[in-house]
């Protein structure tokens, strides 16, 4: 599956794709979206990919697949976590952090105990055998995240 993890206007992913228990090849899961928000998604291939062409134009309409295709979250430009339902919708969470994906109990232990996205999925890939490849990071746009981690 995948490791992503998010905090402080950070948001971190493994590129590991795998397939029965394969490693395949390497892949985006975290993209930028319209109006200077983050998404990133874990799970099954084709459902990651809808999710985040969803989450690129806009996240306009209701999700069109099944969200048990997948776990994933929108960060929206002024640090609010959404993230999906059973139903097909978004909802808010008030956590400060947040992670999805087979390694994400590791990553929330990380986080808790204070480390930054990065180092949650570099922890969770120690771990968890579906997270690997390279570690890649979005950062919120420079103005929002200075607005965000000033008033924490």
């Amino acid at each position: 599956m995948t490791t992503i993890a998010y905090r402080d206007g950070v948001i971190a992913a493994d590129s590991l794709i795998t397939q029965n228990g394969t490693r395949i090849g390497t892949v985006a899961k975290i993209v930028r979206v319209p109006g200077g928000g983050l998404a990133g998604v874990a799970g099954e291939l084709g459902g990651m990919a809808r999710f985040l062409d969803w989450a690129r134009s806009g996240a306009e309409g209701e999700l069109t697949f099944s969200t048990c295709e997948i776990d994933g979250f929108l960060v929206t430009a002024e640090g609010q976590v959404l993230v999906t339902t059973d139903s097909g919708g978004m909802v808010k969470i008030k956590q400060p952090f947040h992670a999805v994906g087979s390694g994400r109990d590791f990553a929330r232990g990380a986080l808790a105990a204070g480390a930054t996205a990065v180092e949650a999925v570099k922890i969770a890939m120690k771990f968890d055998t579906q997270t690997g490849g390279r570690v890649r990071s979005l950062v919120l746009s420079t103005q929002e995240f200075e607005k965000l981690t000033s008033s924490t």
